[in-house]
């Protein structure tokens, strides 16, 4: 009984001189545990967070740069499209104004032709009109006194430059020619040589005017 009371003794005295010392020493030693670990932590957040910060950059950096690819493309098909379709419709623009061009053009060459054509066939009528309207006739009658001398010179006519003279008499004795019979060949040759120069000067001056449309067409 003694070895314990002396023991509890001891350790009541020790107690009251060591153990403020102990709970000061773990005091600081907790305290520097705890700056130890929050430094630890600030660092490694730190660390973290410088990680977390380039992944993000790289991850932003690489989702622009797709981006600006993207972008590129669309622009670069866009615009081959643009171009391509301008070419198209600059092409069939000029295949219509083209084809436009050529019609009118064979329009016009047509109608000029048809215009020369309906001209020589209205020259070539009127020629023909003017020669088969230029013809004279005559018909001089001489009646003599005589019972037993008669002439009439009948049906002298020229058609196209060309004339006939016709003379007949009849007498109960004899038939002869009088000079009212010459006197209308005559009068009929002359007529016709008239017409077939009036004829000649117009069948000139259309082949002047054929000349003429004809040159105008080339």
């Amino acid at each position: 009984m003694k070895f314990i009371a002396i023991t509890v003794f001891l350790s009541a005295i020790a107690s009251q001189d060591v153990i403020p010392d102990i709970a000061s020493a773990a005091a600081a030693a907790g305290a520097a545990a705890s700056e130890a670990a929050g430094q630890l932590g600030i660092a490694a957040a730190a660390s973290a967070g410088i990680a977390a910060g380039a992944a993000a950059a790289s991850d932003g950096i690489a989702a622009g740069a797709a981006a600006a690819s993207d972008g590129i493309a669309a622009g670069a098909a866009a615009a081959s499209a643009g171009i391509a379709a301008g070419v198209s419709a600059g092409v069939a623009a000029a295949s219509s104004g083209i084809a436009a061009g050529e019609s009118a053009a064979s329009a016009g060459i047509a109608s000029r032709e048809s215009a020369a054509s309906a001209g020589i066939a209205a020259i070539a009528s009127s020629a023909n009109a003017q020669a088969s309207n230029s013809g004279s006739t005559t018909t001089t009658t001489n009646s003599s006194p005589s019972p037993s001398s008669r002439s009439s010179s009948s049906s002298s006519s020229s058609s196209s430059s060309s004339s006939s003279s016709r003379s007949s008499s009849s007498s109960p004795s004899s038939s002869s020619r009088s000079s009212s019979s010459s006197s209308s060949s005559r009068s009929s040759s002359s007529s016709s040589n008239t017409s077939s120069a009036s004829v000649v000067a117009k069948i000139s001056l259309s082949g002047i005017f054929v000349a003429g449309l004809l040159a105008s067409l080339v």
